[in-house]
């Protein structure tokens, strides 16, 4: 082979790393996204024994917690009321829909609304979602209660 066709073809191959090498680089594959996963927020701290007896005028007992997916309760029985503080990532949609069939309640957290056809308040407060149902005491004091509750869980975020 000629001196001169060699330095032509290492020239070229040469000129085609270097240009090779400064061109970006291809997209990365898409990687799948991680499945949610459970909030490290404990329900059963958002409430003290002191927040259940001043709202439910009764001896609060100590909560259990449960989780359910990416959801996390926390359950607590005072005779005759059961309260479940119920607190899982916001999703957007859902909660629209919520808000639209049961009514914007005003004064707690971004937003929040009674779900049509039951005693549970939902509030949403940034990212999170937050469910208060409290049962056994009669649906005006529940909505009552709810409320009272969702305040002190919103100051324990």
């Amino acid at each position: 082979m000629a001196p001169d066709l060699l330095q032509r073809i290492v020239t070229g191959l040469a000129f085609g790393l270097v240009v090779g090498a400064c061109s970006p680089a291809p997209p990365p594959s898409p990687t799948p996204s991680p499945a949610p996963t459970p909030l490290a927020l404990d329900p059963c701290t958002l409430l003290t024994a002191g927040d259940l007896t001043s709202t439910l005028t009764r001896p609060a007992t100590t909560g259990t917690r449960t989780t359910e997916g990416v959801v996390a309760l926390c359950t607590w029985e005072i005779p005759p009321a059961i309260v479940v503080v119920t607190i899982g990532p916001l999703d957007s949609a859902t909660f629209a829909t919520g808000l639209a069939q049961g009514g914007n309640v005003d004064g707690i957290g971004d937003r929040a609304y009674f779900a049509a056809g039951t005693n549970q308040l939902h509030v949403a407060q940034g990212d999170i979602a937050v469910a208060i149902s409290v049962s056994g005491v009669g649906s005006v004091n529940a909505e009552t209660d709810e409320l009272g509750l969702a305040s002190a869980v919103l100051g324990h975020l």
